[in-house]
Parts: structure tokens; C-alpha cells; sequence
């Protein structure tokens, strides 16, 4: 049998250490056992990452190119609350795909520096994405919120969102989480918008909470 292509094997020790890293915690995962999934030799599994951190670096690559495709927004004029919902979700969605850089955080960004600055940077982005949806439903009337009260309702939902991983991880230390908890997340997220919102973007609001916790 020919040997793997390079670029082949390279994706593959990728997609092992992710699925690793978020069953168990990165910093419980090895180079050995990543190698041993895989059946490669130490040698080869080298060749293309030279340590663990060569490894979580790329994988965090991966998670910052992904981000920058679909929620890195820039135009926020006429924003709806579905928007809002919409954008919360694929936040979420991405934070369950790589779970391992939220379940610990603290962790992660203190033994990576490389992560620390680039995660950072990804939660300014997410704030000003947040921010400039929250100042449109304002300016439509449909979020009844002073511009501190839009500023300290984008840091309290960036807040639930970056640690929902980890609060359910300590809540359900002993239970195989599933991708519902995130839904439930995005729920929690949302609701803070809630006493803010006019009598009829509460009523909006109400109908995709309903549709979206019977999916």
C-alpha cells in the first residue's frame, strides 16, 4: 500500500488531536497517544508537528480562520433580533467544534502565549459583532437601552458566551456533554436582551425562543 500523502497525513493528526483534545482536555492528551491513534511512528508524527503546541497552534489557526469566515461582521445596519439569535448560534456552534480551547481557558491561554494574543483579539471582534447589532436593534426601537446599558449588555452575554463550556463542565463533572447544552447557551445569552426589548420585539423574541428550544 502506498503511504499517505503528506498534506493527508498532516489533516489527519489534526482531526485525532481535536477529537482528543475535546473528549478529555487538551493538557491530558500526548503526542505518544496521539501517535498511537493514529498508528504512526513518533518520528513521522514529528515530521509535521514538532511538539503538542505545533498542534494546538494549528488547530487554533483553524478556529481563528473559521471565526473570520462567518463572524467576524462588519455591517450591522437594520440588524434584526433573529440576527442577533442567528449570530449567537454560530458562536456557539464553533466554540462546541473546538471545545477544548473553552472548556479550560485559563489553562490554555496560560501555557500557549500564541493562543492568548489571538484569542483576545477574536473576543474584541466578537464584541464589536455583538455591539453593533445591539446599537441597531436600539436605534430601531426595538431594545429600549442606554448606550452604557448596550455596553454592559455586550460584555455580560461575551461573557456567558466564552464560558458556558466551562460552567457546564463544573455543573456536569462526571456526564458526556452534548451539543444541546450549547443551545442552551444561546438561550441564556439571549435572554439577557429580554427586559429590554418593546412589547413587540418581546413577542418576536418569544416565537424564536419557542421554535428554537423545540429543535
Amino acid at each position: 500500500m502506498d503511504p499517505k500523502p503528506k498534506r493527508q497525513t498532516k489533516a489527519r493528526i489534526l482531526d485525532v488531536s481535536l477529537t482528543r483534545f475535546n473528549a478529555v482536555g487538551e493538557s491530558n492528551v500526548t503526542t505518544t497517544e496521539i501517535g498511537e491513534l493514529l498508528n504512526i511512528s513518533p518520528g513521522n508524527l514529528y515530521y509535521h508537528f514538532k511538539n503538542k503546541e505545533a498542534i494546538v497552534d494549528a488547530l487554533f489557526e483553524q478556529f481563528r480562520q473559521e471565526f473570520h469566515q462567518s463572524l467576524a461582521l462588519d455591517a450591522h445596519a437594520n440588524a434584526s433580533l433573529e440576527d442577533l439569535w442567528l449570530y449567537l448560534h454560530l458562536l456557539f456552534q464553533l466554540a462546541w467544534k473546538y471545545r477544548f480551547l473553552y472548556r479550560d481557558p485559563v489553562n490554555v491561554v496560560s501555557r500557549y502565549a500564541g493562543v492568548a494574543s489571538r484569542l483576545k483579539q477574536i473576543i474584541g471582534l466578537q464584541a464589536r459583532s455583538v455591539a453593533g447589532i445591539l446599537t441597531s436593534l436600539a436605534a430601531s426601537g426595538e431594545l429600549r437601552a442606554s448606550q452604557h446599558q448596550l455596553q454592559t449588555l455586550t460584555v455580560n452575554m461575551l461573557v456567558i458566551a466564552n464560558q458556558w463550556l466551562s460552567f457546564e463542565y463544573v455543573r456536569q463533572p462526571r456526564q458526556a456533554l452534548d451539543s444541546e447544552v450549547m443551545a442552551n447557551g444561546v438561550y441564556q445569552t439571549m435572554s439577557l436582551v429580554s427586559p429590554l426589548l418593546s412589547e413587540e420585539a418581546q413577542l418576536v423574541f418569544d416565537h424564536l425562543a419557542g421554535q428554537y428550544l423545540a429543535q
